[in-house]
């Protein structure tokens, strides 16, 4: 009882960020499609995703020769889809794409 006291407290937020991170993957699950297809339409991206299902902006410009605008309207759109989560200056693919990743590179 007293660990979900803790966890429901409003100023630690975590019952807040859970319940986000919760909701975030449902929707990635609900746009897996769209997401498949950006990344299927981006052979490199899928190459780099299935490498480095953690990563920075400056990484994926430095392995993908991208300049900054085009890698941020890479991570927008990623973002804008729920593939991925941000922790600092970190992405994360969430795990339901990067298991989605890890087939599409199967499948090539």
């Amino acid at each position: 009882q007293f660990i979900d006291d803790i966890y429901g407290v409003r100023l630690f937020g975590y019952k807040a960020l859970s319940s986000q991170r919760l909701n975030d993957r449902e929707e990635a699950e609900h746009n897996m499609q769209r997401i498949e297809e950006y990344i299927r339409d981006r052979p490199a991206l899928l190459r780099f995703l299935k490498h480095t299902p953690v990563f920075e902006r400056s990484q994926l410009e430095a392995i993908m020769n991208l300049t900054r605008d085009i890698s941020g309207a890479m991570i927008n759109q990623l973002w804008d889809m729920k593939a991925v989560s941000m922790s600092g200056s970190h992405l994360t693919l969430v795990p339901e794409v990067v298991q989605r990743v890890r087939e599409m590179e199967e499948s090539r």
